[in-house]
């Protein structure tokens, strides 16, 4: 489960850090914003989201089920 964690710490990491990207691609070009790479990097926060979201879903019912076997 430590190594799960580990990966998961990455997704989140990652999540900001496109984000970020996001945020300074909308500074960098005020008056003409690329539209096509703030979706793309729409999409891809929204893919590591779910991914993220998955696992937290997983490890919730993983507690769940060795709690009722218990």
């Amino acid at each position: 489960m430590t190594c799960h964690n580990g990966v998961m710490i990455e997704e989140l990491e990652f999540i900001e850090q496109l984000q970020n990207v996001k945020k300074l691609v909308a500074v960098s070009s005020k008056n003409h914003p690329n539209q096509h790479v703030l979706r793309y990097l729409d999409i891809l926060i929204d893919i590591h989201e779910k991914r993220f979201s998955e696992y937290q879903r997983d490890i919730e019912r993983e507690f769940i089920d060795r709690r009722n076997d218990a």
